[in-house]
């Protein structure tokens, strides 16, 4: 029975993204239609799940055109993949999943197979295509019958006489026929097509032929004749009337892969058969050919003969997936293994393996929470070289948690990343499997977050590189291609604030954002005990003065140096300075960004002040937004000590207007700077500064990124401080740094 439109609408719009959804349901709202119809409410339609959207299309548009609207609007939102099959399976009716670009692996149900005969239909294209040819002695435009032509086609294997070999591949006609008619020396000269491939006299088979000649002797003719010849005597035939030749053929195979839809019942015989009469395979593929269960089965004791694998296939049982990673854990190192869900708790499995002792990497996409559990159960003591592991679609709950701490404890694996939803971070089960973690390799960095306030929280481990190398290459930009501008000049020079390559990979970072409130503290607490991170990410946590204040006496401790405070999109306060500034030591270098907080101007005076008295220097400080005038730039200024650390100074989107940025720029060139980027993008700055910035430009050679867009200067002004920008800072050449 054929799927209703209901159905096809269902199907396409579960494929679609939640981002896909939003485009989906806005390009519904504003699209064209046909005359008497109308645009569904935009009310309706932001509070409508996938399945209240198919309602709404079907009553709006009635089923044939809901269809079409839908198609409509799927190439509008450029997914031209779902749209080519929902226009082909409401025409053919025919329900095959369609395969999202997001998920590649996704089953395809397979509709009834047509009984057609595809071998059949193959031998007589070929008979047609290969029974005429133009031949040299035709009239012109004259097509030639090969079986009139060439009643019977003999195989010369050995020349005529010396003297007559010449005459033999240049002439044609009567000449060439009298050639071919003289006696021959050796009575085993020539051979027909049906025994071109028999077993020789010392027990080899012919495997090529060599046809050779001038142009227009006959070669593209000969191979026509031998195709044609072949597949009028059934290729099948000649195969069964020699097994052997079969089967030595299949031994000398290295590789195989097979490639291809929907495979019938015969195909993947043939899989089985080539398989089972390979002597060994250095690489078998079995790619997108839906292998049924029971064929997989069949095909699991044949995987000891291949040295490596790729293996897909989709509607396997839980029991079933146990039983494939079993039997290529017996002979193979498995790299790789991703399942996916189908439906009616059936999985897509894709797996690779070698003799290698190559790293394991296990994904689970959409799973539930118990097939999860129950897998990991099996694979992970098995299999000492799993390295990481990422499970997508979970919850997290503590029989998850649980299965999966004995499971680690259990097994060999040395787990480098981690990755899954959580329910609860303070499980106990949960920081057993951390601490288990951290045992092996030092952790690099460390992640509990949520993308939005009603999303799950997320936990990602890993590992620290332990093979960092302490020669680092170090560059200069270098601007290029500035000669001859015209018009308005930019004012970003010479790079972008946000798109700066890190030089160096990062470790020992903990990133515990936007959580629910009743976690924050202990997780902190526990984090920060545990690991000891050196840079601690605490963004868009909606952390107030009162709540810093009681993380902050929780923190202090004489033996954690923190190095980099990140605390953005949070509510602080000029309160909380004097708590912030207790975590930091005295007499070190330190990072601080504070972005997106309501500081003011006396949040940074209270900020100076404490981190001068504690002796501590800033290599990096972003206070953007932050509600700042220009009352707070001598305070900023008094940060610049003797030692001048400070690298990277971000006061974008603030008020610091022309008098502020006078005496921020007068304080700079006053000192050895050693900064490196100064963003003051969205300050109100006018003309009234130019001269500053030729000067700052001029004497801070170190100075690689300075940012001025959104600002108020004329163009003249722009050209004038880019013109010093050129002269000062335009002639840097890449350098490496000898360490």
């Amino acid at each position: 029975m054929g799927k209703t439109k209901h159905d096809l609408l269902l199907h396409v719009l579960e494929e679609l993204l939640e981002e896909e959804i939003k485009k989906f349901k806005f390009k519904l709202n504003y699209m064209d239609l046909r005359e008497g119809y109308k645009n569904i409410p935009k009310g309706h339609l932001e509070k409508a799940d996938v399945v209240q959207l198919v309602i709404l299309l079907i009553e709006y548009y009635q089923e044939e055109y809901a269809v079409e609207v839908a198609i409509n609007v799927l190439d509008d939102i450029n997914n031209k993949m779902l749209a080519d099959w929902l226009r082909k399976a409401s025409a053919e009716d025919i329900l095959q999943e369609p395969r999202h670009k997001a998920v590649w692996n996704t089953r395809v149900m397979s509709a009834k197979v047509p009984n057609v005969d595809h071998r059949g239909n193959y031998i007589a294209s070929i008979k047609e295509q290969f029974r005429k040819l133009k031949d040299y002695n035709s009239k012109p435009g004259e097509w030639v019958s090969l079986e009139d032509r060439y009643t019977k086609l003999f195989i010369v294997k050995k020349y005529h006489q010396t003297q007559d070999k010449e005459h033999e591949l240049l002439s044609r006609g009567k000449r060439h026929t009298e050639i071919m008619k003289k006696p021959r020396n050796d009575e085993d000269s020539h051979i027909t097509v049906e025994h071109l491939f028999d077993t020789l006299a010392d027990g080899t088979s012919t495997k090529k032929v060599i046809l050779q000649g001038v142009a227009g002797i006959g070669k593209t003719s000969t191979v026509c004749k031998i195709i044609l010849c072949l597949h009028l005597s059934s290729i099948e035939d000649l195969v069964q009337k020699d097994e052997e030749f079969v089967r030595n053929a299949l031994e000398d195979v290295k590789e195989m892969v097979f490639l291809g839809n929907n495979l019938g019942q015969d195909d993947q015989q043939v899989i089985l058969y080539s398989l089972q009469h390979a002597k060994e395979l250095h690489r078998l593929t079995l790619v997108q050919c839906e292998l049924k269960e029971k064929y997989v089965i069949k095909l699991l004791p044949l995987l000891g003969k291949c040295k490596q694998i790729y293996l897909s296939a989709s509607g396997l049982s839980l029991s079933t997936v146990n039983t494939v990673c079993a039997h290529v854990l017996q002979s193979l190192r498995m790299t790789r293994l991703h399942l996916v869900y189908e439906e009616d708790d059936r999985m897509n499995c894709t797996v690779e393996a070698s003799r290698e002792r190559d790293p394991c990497i296990i994904t689970f996409d959409y799973l539930p929470e118990e097939t999860v559990t129950a897998i990991c159960d099996q694979i992970i003591p098995a299999h000492p070289g799993i390295v990481r592991l990422d499970v997508n679609g979970i919850q997290g709950r503590q029989g998850f948690l649980t299965a999966l701490k004995y499971s680690l404890l259990e097994s060999e694996c040395k787990l480098e990343t981690l990755g899954f939803n959580i329910e609860n971070p303070k499980h106990e089960a949960f920081r057993n499997i951390c601490e288990h973690l951290a045992t092996h390799h030092s952790p690099g960095k460390f992640a509990l977050f949520r993308r939005g306030s009603e999303d799950d929280i997320h936990f990602g481990y890993e590992a620290k590189d332990e093979e960092k190398s302490d020669d680092r290459l170090q560059k200069k930009k270098k601007s290029k291609g500035r000669k001859g501008r015209s018009g308005t000049q930019p004012q970003c020079f010479p790079l972008t604030w946000f798109l700066k390559k890190k030089k160096n990979r990062e470790d020992g970072i903990a990133i515990l954002s936007c959580l629910p409130k009743e976690y924050i503290v202990d997780t902190v607490l526990w984090v920060t005990s545990k690991f000891t991170p050196v840079t601690l990410v605490m963004d868009d946590n909606s952390i107030d003065d009162e709540l810093m204040e009681t993380i902050c006496e929780k923190l202090n401790n004489a033996e954690y140096k923190l190095q980099l405070l990140s605390l953005n999109s949070n509510i602080l306060a000029q309160e909380s300075m004097t708590s912030i500034c207790s975590l930091f030591h005295c007499n070190t270098a330190v990072s601080l960004s504070l972005r997106y907080n309501p500081l003011g101007d006396e949040g940074v005076k209270i900020l100076a002040a404490c981190l001068k008295s504690k002796g501590c220097t800033l290599k990096n400080l972003s206070l953007s937004s932050t509600d700042l005038t220009e009352d707070c730039v001598p305070a900023i200024a008094s940060l610049f000590s003797k030692k001048n650390t400070l690298i990277q100074l971000d006061l974008s989107f603030n008020n610091l207007s022309n008098s502020g940025v006078k005496t921020l720029c007068s304080a700079l060139k006053n000192k050895e700077s050693h900064l490196e980027e100064l963003n003051l993008e969205y300050n109100g700055i006018t003309d009234d500064c130019e001269r500053e910035f030729i000067q700052l430009i001029k004497n801070i050679p170190s100075l690689k990124y300075l940012c001025l867009d959104n600002n108020e200067f004329t163009s003249t002004s722009a050209s004038r401080i880019f013109g010093a920008w050129d002269k000062y800072h335009d002639n840097e050449e890449e350098v490496q740094d000898e360490e």
